[in-house]
């Protein structure tokens, strides 16, 4: 469930408030769930996502301007419905326009592929 809670609030753009009141549990347990995985991630991570620096930006506008003549452009962003077994109890929470239950994986990537 803290899979869901945390995908939901970040896909979607859900207030915790409106979450809490979807997945049924307290705005302060969201909050947490939220918290917690935003922390644990950043701790998995954070060897392989440098903390950007103003020197970072502009490189990164630099490529797209120059590989790929889209000035202004700090990153590309594109998001996949990644295909998942229907939660019990879940609804149609997860059921995409495609047909079938997913979650949505978002990345963002330089000019650079990474």
């Amino acid at each position: 469930m803290f899979k869901m809670i945390f995908s939901s609030y970040f896909a979607t753009g859900c207030s915790q408030v409106q979450l809490a009141l979807s997945f049924r549990i307290s705005p302060s347990a969201v909050s947490r769930i939220v918290r917690e995985v935003t922390i644990a991630l950043n701790d998995v991570l954070a060897d392989y996502l440098p903390s950007p620096v103003h020197q970072t930006w502009i490189n990164s506008e630099k490529v797209f301007r120059e590989k790929w003549q889209f000035p202004f452009c700090l990153g590309a962003i594109d998001g996949k419905h990644v295909r998942i077994r229907s939660p019990k109890n879940s609804g149609s929470s997860n059921f995409n326009y495609k047909g079938y239950f997913s979650l949505v994986i978002l990345a963002v990537v330089s000019g650079d592929y990474k």
